[in-house]
């Protein structure tokens, strides 16, 4: 099925998902891979624990490392064609008791247990909930399940890992796993967006391709109907930024624009480009609504933007840790802009973890002080699109 009303997904906007436009992006990376330059990496331990950090791509090592797990199947889905994946948990720390493990996609694909092996699991939503009663050093347990997706363009296998746990309920072993995969379609139309960057109070002009990309390989069928509309705030309030919708071939009544098709076989549609004057900030959205297998793609979202360097930051790592576990995260600052930063960037870290510290790379960082350090580098410059 395609798109029905107006969905406003993110690929782009915060906390949505589908097709991604590209983002010029220069990254400072704080505590794990870096996109430009060498990675600062910081560890600590939680409250009443020592520190303890393993170099980034080391291979694991025994004793102290919690969970190692592994996930092995295919990289890629199509709608309807289900896959085997093949879950391992591996132990890295102490003999492990009273192991609760946890693997499937949630809501992105049903999921059913073909090999439970040494696990005990029961199914629900998209998860399989499982319990392994000791796991010795060094030794490994897998599972086999097949996944059945509902959507794409993607899913995710998220796999988590628990065992001895202590007086107050908690596991002092983990370990966790993200497996990504790419979901297609027999039938599949896309439809994706190039973000302007533009100055204030100028046009412009953000074109829209809708494109046949189904594993069919097959030409879509006219009519092919998109609606386009914009979501602007400034202040004077929210306004639709009163765009101009037109393109080669296409009619528009409204926000609703209509093309006689067909899409061809791996090919597109003339562009269907929506203009406007940039005087709020906000986001323009597309829906096209074909009737395909992969929902994901069918909509779009595009942020106007000044020209500029854009500044965002963004951390990453485990929200909750038992005593005794030692912790990474990941401090990214991204220039998602369309011009370099020349100037020196500065980095603030705070952290109530004890003990903390930092592999700062290219980067260079104060001492920590009462949980707190700075760190500072040249430029930031662009890198290729992501």
């Amino acid at each position: 099925m395609g798109s029905s009303g107006r969905n406003h997904p993110d690929h782009e906007h915060p906390g949505g998902t589908g097709h991604t436009p590209r983002r010029w992006r220069a990254a400072i990376a704080v505590l794990i891979v870096a996109i430009v330059g060498a990675p600062m990496i910081a560890t600590g331990a939680g409250p009443g624990g020592a520190t303890a950090a393993r170099a980034l791509g080391s291979a694991p090592q025994l004793a102290g490392d919690g969970f190692d797990i592994t996930v092995d199947g295919p990289n890629a889905l199509e709608i309807g064609t289900p896959g085997t994946y093949t879950v391992t948990l591996t132990n890295l720390d102490v003999d492990a008791t009273g192991i609760d493990f946890t693997t499937g996609a949630g809501r992105s694909a049903d999921v059913t247990v073909i090999d439970d092996g040494p696990f005990t699991c029961n199914s629900s939503f998209g998860f399989l909930f499982c319990t392994l009663d000791a796991l010795v050093t060094g030794a490994s347990a897998s599972l086999t399940m097949e996944l059945d997706p509902f959507d794409g363009p993607s899913l995710t296998i998220r796999t988590d890992a628990g065992a001895n746990a202590d007086a107050d309920g908690s596991p002092t072993i983990f370990g966790s796993d993200e497996f990504a995969v790419s979901v297609v379609g027999a039938t599949d139309v896309e439809i994706a967006g190039t973000r302007p960057t533009v100055a204030f109070g100028a046009p412009f002009n953000v074109p829209f391709v809708v494109s046949e990309v189904g594993t069919n390989s097959a030409p879509i069928p006219g009519p092919i109907e998109v609606s386009i509309f914009g979501s602007f705030f400034g202040p004077g309030g929210t306004s639709d930024g009163s765009l101009t919708l037109a393109g080669t071939g296409w009619s528009c009544v409204a926000d609703l624009c209509t093309h006689p098709g067909p899409i061809p076989a791996d090919g597109s549609l003339p562009p269907l480009v929506a203009s406007g004057i940039y005087t709020d900030s906000g986001w323009i959205y597309a829906d096209h609504y074909v009737d395909d297998d992969v929902f994901g793609n069918n909509s779009q979202a595009v942020r106007i933007l000044e020209p500029g360097a854009d500044l965002t930051s963004y951390v990453s790592g485990p929200s909750s840790a038992a005593r005794n576990q030692s912790l990474t995260h990941i401090v990214s600052v991204y220039n998602e802009g369309d011009l370099p930063i020349t100037a020196n960037v500065t980095v603030s870290i705070t952290t109530d973890l004890i003990g903390p510290s930092l592999t700062p790379g290219a980067w260079a960082c104060t001492p920590f002080v009462l949980g707190a350090t700075t760190c500072s580098i040249d430029n930031l410059t662009l890198d290729v699109p992501v």
